[in-house]
């Protein structure tokens, strides 16, 4: 992620401030002692939501981290990915799509609760607590059960097996990037992340 922050620009800017009642919105409109912070990723676990103020930044971003994900062998499942446009209000969505390995990925309409009203809904103490309860609430319940079906089917996936190559000083490496590697695991991690590629270029 540090990689591909580096070489992401027009980041999202959020006010805030270190001082008391943090739930008073119009504390957040004085000139001073509001620090505005670059927020650029949410991150969960191991799920990532990028963020961006247009979706040509939003398409730099991902191209960076598709780029510096690579360059440590990981791969971005096009199938989990999925793209939630929030235009300001009174104008419509960018109709453009988000492209991944030039593949268009898939739109998404709705969140864990209604963006737009957001702000009302926070100057409601109470309410917004809640609100924030359920989504967060729904949202592992939803995690989890994906979370099971991923181990169930990977129990019942049979056993992969690797072709070990070797070069002639007996060093153990990759046939198609001639890339060296001191344990087996390290060339079966390297060579399913091949074959997760080319199955995304296919």
């Amino acid at each position: 992620m540090n990689d591909a922050v580096k070489k992401s620009k027009n980041q999202i800017f959020i006010n805030v401030r270190l001082d008391k009642s943090v739930f008073d919105l119009t504390r957040l409109k004085a000139k001073r002692k509001v620090h505005s912070v670059p927020v650029t990723e949410i991150l969960y676990a191991d799920d990532v939501c990028l963020m961006a103020d247009s979706l040509d930044n939003l398409q730099t971003y991902l191209d960076n981290l598709d780029h510096s994900c690579r360059k440590f062998g990981l791969v971005i499942s096009a199938s989990k990915t999925q793209v939630l446009k929030q235009p300001s209000r009174g104008k419509t969505a960018n109709e453009n799509a988000v492209y991944l390995n030039r593949k268009p990925l898939d739109e998404v309409g709705t969140f864990s609760m209604s963006s737009e009203s957001w702000e009302e809904l926070a100057t409601k103490r109470t309410e917004w607590r809640t609100a924030v309860k359920t989504g967060l609430e729904n949202f592992e319940s939803t995690r989890l059960e994906e979370l099971d079906s991923k181990r169930q089917h990977q129990k019942t996936r049979p056993k992969p097996s690797y072709d070990y190559t070797y070069d002639s000083n007996g060093n153990l490496y990759c046939a198609s990037c001639n890339r060296t590697f001191k344990s087996k695991f390290g060339f079966a991690s390297h060579a399913r992340a091949h074959a997760r590629r080319d199955q995304g270029m296919s």
